[in-house]
């Protein structure tokens, strides 16, 4: 009896994922906790579909915003403006572009419009010229007005935010600008995605406008990648095959205390966690996995995951459910034998990605030593599993991280901060599975 009813719910499943171009899965390091077993770990993925075939993809409702302060000029301003006609080409007249330029002052150069007249919203993109100081702020601000101006909740509304800087005129604090990007995100539905190019911007400034505002963060260490990066988020934003994504994970607070979410920004609250991915992309994967320290397993305890989102092929709002028991064995080869491979390997990989963030703070407040404490120990830890192409490719940012710090100390400052922004980008890259 037991073995039908897992069948008809894989069966089940299996026809909810075929229903829908986005699919749920969640599953824990071991269904049994055994012995002195203190952590419970879950991961959790949302993945992305095929693009649909023959529909009319969404309309894009797009603000493009440009840093134009003096350090853009030369090759910067240049291929900052080659992408941005790329990009003018590859929309149509059922999408929306605004383009502001910043620098001291914030320039509106085309207001929202509708992509009819290619040529010219191209000709005021190679009029731009460099000047002043770099008021990010203000730019982001009024890229936010104007995608608003025209909100269309079943379109993709999104800001793209360049810089080669730091906020030096209007807010420049960090908390407060991601603050914005949060409530933007949240309240109003328009995301953003932030593109730093060169040595001298502040990446976490710029990770974490994309991390709290549901985008996506691009490293450009080199001018002539622009519109080839540009293209890469376009092709995101063409491919759009799930909005308004939230994930809800309901928890018994009382036996188990959440220690850490990796992969995405959340809130939680009395036993709930929320996730909210915004949209999600054609063949895309989500994933978080979440730390939970065991209080009380004395009954089984379990956790609920669920999935809202907005299908874009069906135009139907849907939901997804997946449901975890854990119970307390006595029996340690039915531990041994619930071990799940995938969710240990993925400990891994965030818990080992996260010290790479640590070690690269470290860098920057130049405590080698420490640093390269916490690479030798992680790369110690990878070495003794046998690792999947993921946990490979960190492998190698960890031992390139480490043998770039042999001449940290004799580096200069652009070359250091190009090496900062590299590894942080390449940790960036691996946590959100690109």
């Amino acid at each position: 009896m037991r073995q039908l009813t897992i069948l008809l719910l894989l069966l089940i499943s299996s026809i909810c994922i075929e229903l829908s171009a986005t699919s749920l899965s969640s599953k824990p390091d071991n269904l049994f906790v055994f012995g002195n077993k203190k952590d419970l770990y879950i991961y959790i993925v949302v993945q992305g579909g095929n693009a649909p075939k023959d529909t009319k993809r969404r309309p894009l409702n797009l603000s493009v915003v440009l840093d134009r302060s003096g350090s853009m000029q030369g090759d910067k301003l240049k291929y900052v403006k080659q992408a941005a006609s790329f990009l003018t080409d590859q929309l149509n007249a059922d999408d929306r572009i605004s383009i502001v330029t910043y620098e001291t002052s914030v320039d509106v150069i085309q207001p929202p419009t509708k992509v009819t007249n290619k040529s010219l919203i191209k000709s005021k993109i190679a009029a731009i010229t460099d000047a002043g100081s770099t008021n990010l702020s203000g730019g982001m601000q009024k890229g936010y007005s104007l995608v608003s101006t025209n909100f269309v909740k079943d379109n993709v509304n999104r800001v793209l935010l360049l810089s080669d800087g730091l906020a030096n005129v209007g807010i420049s604090d960090p908390n407060k600008l991601q603050e914005i990007a949060r409530k933007k995100s949240r309240e109003e539905g328009i995301s953003i995605s932030t593109f730093g190019v060169g040595a001298d911007f502040d990446e976490k400034l710029m990770t974490g406008l994309s991390e709290h505002g549901s985008g996506g963060y691009y490293f450009i260490d080199s001018p002539d990648k622009l519109p080839q990066i540009f293209g890469t988020e376009l092709k995101g934003l063409l491919s759009v095959v799930a909005q308004n994504a939230k994930l809800k994970i309901n928890f018994p607070a009382g036996n188990l205390r959440l220690a850490n979410v990796y992969g995405y920004p959340h809130q939680s609250n009395k036993g709930e966690i929320s996730v909210d991915f915004k949209d999600v992309f054609a063949n895309e994967t989500k994933a978080i996995l979440i730390k939970f320290g065991i209080n009380d397993i004395s009954s089984p305890l379990k956790i609920d995951t669920l999935l809202e989102f907005d299908d874009t092929e069906s135009l139907k709002n849907q939901k997804q459910n997946s449901s975890i028991t854990i119970e307390s064995t006595s029996n340690e080869d039915q531990f041994k034998k619930a071990k799940d491979a995938e969710v240990e390997q993925n400990i891994l990989l965030f818990e080992t990605n996260e010290v790479i963030e640590n070690a690269t703070d470290d860098v920057d407040k130049q405590d080698y030593k420490e640093a390269k404490r916490k690479l030798k120990t992680s790369k110690t830890r990878l070495e003794s599993v046998k690792r999947n192409a993921e946990l490979e490719r960190q492998y190698k940012v960890i031992t390139d991280y480490e043998k770039k710090l042999e001449n940290v100390e004799s580096m200069g400052y652009e070359e250091k901060s190009i090496m900062q922004k590299g590894s942080r980008s390449d940790a960036y890259k691996l946590k959100k599975k690109r």
